[in-house]
């Protein structure tokens, strides 16, 4: 009996390495921004995946396997050219009607189609990858997650063809390397196949290599003024003086957030001066309408309820519930669903560069899988690396106070009882100071944050009419803004501690605010002072600190100072953001 031995297919050593560097790169790519695209306002779908999604040092993760990229397609395109292996891919006559052919002929051709597939959608995602790592989103982030949907075809794909092509045999090919072809003769230079190799793939290094430099090179940088202590006493928010107008403004693309006007979007100008004891920095963002109310509580039948935004998937739980029930009760469930949440900003200042991602944040609903889930199921603040930053948060609902908040973000604390019970918000490595706040919600923490659900208010006014008159025009459509002179966080001096009597006496239909506004105090060395407006599409806020106020975690503002910012426009949570930090240069 004569027996045939059939020689086991295999592929270049170069193909195989760099094959299987693309493969990771791609994975780890694509399954990190996986992860940051479930936040996004249409991709409820991605639910069903998120829990097996990565959700730790995703930033990390996520840049460096897009620079690998950069360097692997370096590399692979020199590396085609070098070994003369462009004949693998060439799309000719010859090629394109071999369609026509059974067999592995027309399923070779197939192949190679799904190649420049691949190189479309590959070049497209390296392209918008950078676009957005460089501060700008809009179309640009729908652009690339539609590449990636292909890049996921494709590999799917590119397996099934080589199955059809030549069976389980052409599939691992892929695993069994051959010995790499002499290069290609391109005059008098010759190089052997591994020198050739080592070559590209060096100078794919140094594409990627090249390319975290740049990005380093180009940060942006806000040029800090100095200014004399006169000429402070006279800076605003209008930004009329001759010293901010003289200051140099850097203009920062903040995306990927909600509402403002469906763009989720929000251009930021910003101004520093120091009189070196102060530091005053001036920002200007791009926001449709003046949002003050914040879940503003409704006097019903059936007692009190907040009106709560809700996520995506409470929502779209509750409306399936409602499904085929009469139309009086979809109304009834349907009705308290708007973001009715007050505008707000916020700046991040660190004193240890963050070059991979925003700061101290990390998206996804577990983004600790032994602590707590994040609260509003976006992620939360922490540092990885043992550092703290300061967070300054101004809230439209605290202009009683002329003050931001000074919070601290650290490394995630380990949670309490009352947080690993659910009876109180776990937040990771955030930190709030009592003394710092400048207002607070008007609802006991025990209540459900539920639009439909019964909520106990902390507090009730004292003279109902002089409270709605406090309100201006109510209207509860989140996307309409309020009025100047309207205020919609009730001072503790002009309420009382819940009681069942004080309740009785007001009327059913009753609205009252949501947050109640902490009363103004002396200032303290570690205060944030804040002035702000709200004129024709765009807030103006003016912020003050002390250089440094000596106090331990507050970080020292100086030339080695980092910064991101974030616009609320009426959220709770999904806030606009930046990934690369600008730098501070005082003058």
């Amino acid at each position: 009996m004569q027996f045939r031995y059939r020689k086991k297919k295999r592929t270049d050593t170069g193909t195989v390495i760099l094959h299987w560097l693309l493969a990771v790169s791609l994975a780890l790519s694509v399954l990190t921004g996986l992860r940051f695209a479930v936040d996004m306002p249409d991709t409820g779908y991605l639910s069903i995946v998120a829990p097996y999604l990565p959700v730790s040092k995703i930033w990390i993760i996520h840049i460096l396997a897009g620079v690998t990229l950069i360097g692997v397609a370096v590399a692979y395109l020199l590396y085609l050219r070098n070994a003369g292996l462009f004949r693998r891919v060439a799309l000719d006559r010859t090629r394109l009607a071999a369609l026509k052919c059974p067999g592995s002929a027309r399923w070779s051709t197939v192949n190679v189609l799904l190649y420049w597939l691949f190189f479309a959608s590959l070049a497209i995602q390296i392209v918008t990858g950078v676009i957005l790592h460089r501060g700008y989103g809009g179309v640009i982030v729908t652009l690339h997650l539609w590449a990636t949907w292909a890049i996921l075809f494709y590999a799917v794909s590119h397996v099934l063809a080589h199955l059809a092509m030549g069976g389980l045999g052409q599939v691992l090919r892929i695993v069994r390397p051959s010995q790499i072809p002499a290069a290609a003769d391109h005059g008098s230079t010759s190089l052997s196949g591994v020198a050739m190799f080592v070559l590209s793939a060096l100078i794919g290094g140094a594409a990627a290599i090249a390319y975290l430099y740049a990005d380093h090179a180009s940060r942006d940088v806000l040029y800090v003024g100095r200014i004399d202590k006169p000429a402070a006493a006279d800076l605003g928010p209008d930004l009329w003086g001759p010293a901010w107008r003289d200051a140099p403004v850097l203009h920062v693309h903040t995306n990927q957030g909600v509402n403002l006007d469906g763009s989720g979007a929000s251009l930021v100008d910003i101004r520093a001066l120091h009189d070196e004891d102060t530091v005053y920095f001036a920002f200007t963002w791009e926001d449709p309408t003046r949002s003050m109310k914040h879940a503003p509580l409704v006097k019903t039948q059936n007692g009190w309820r907040a009106l709560f935004s809700e996520s995506r998937d409470e929502r779209a739980a509750r409306r399936q519930a409602v499904v085929g029930k009469s139309e009086d009760m979809r109304a009834e469930q349907t009705n308290f669903e708007g973001a009715l949440n007050e505008d707000k900003f916020a700046f991040m200042l660190a004193n240890v560069e963050k070059p991979f991602g925003p700061g101290a944040f990390h998206p996804g609903t577990r983004p600790l899988p032994d602590k707590p889930p994040s609260a509003s199921g976006r992620g939360m603040h922490y540092t990885e690396d043992g550092s703290a930053v300061n967070v300054w948060l101004w809230r439209a609902g605290g202009l009683d106070s002329s003050r931001c908040e000074n919070d601290r973000v650290g490394p995630a604390t380990r949670p309490t009882a009352a947080e690993l019970h659910g009876a109180s918000l776990y937040k990771g490595g955030f930190a709030a100071k009592p003394e710092q706040s400048v207002a607070y919600e008007n609802i006991a923490l025990s209540s459900p944050r539920d639009p439909r659900a019964p909520a106990q208010p902390l507090r009730l006014p004292l003279n109902v009419a002089a409270t709605r008159v406090a309100l201006g025009t109510i209207d509860l459509d989140p996307d309409h803004g309020d009025a100047e002179n309207a205020r919609w966080a009730m001072r503790e001096d002009e309420s009382a501690p819940y009681s069942t009597e004080l309740d009785a006496r007001i009327p059913i239909g009753t609205i009252v605010p949501g947050m109640i506004a902490i009363a103004p105090r002396p200032s303290q060395p570690t205060d944030v002072l804040c002035t702000a407006r709200w004129a024709a599409g765009r807030w103006t806020l003016l912020a003050r600190r002390k250089l440094d106020t000596k106090q331990g975690d507050d970080v020292v503002i100086g030339d080695q100072t980092f910064m991101w910012v974030g616009v609320f426009d009426h959220t709770l949570a999904n806030h606009t953001r930046h990934i690369r930090p600008f730098k501070l240069e005082m003058n």
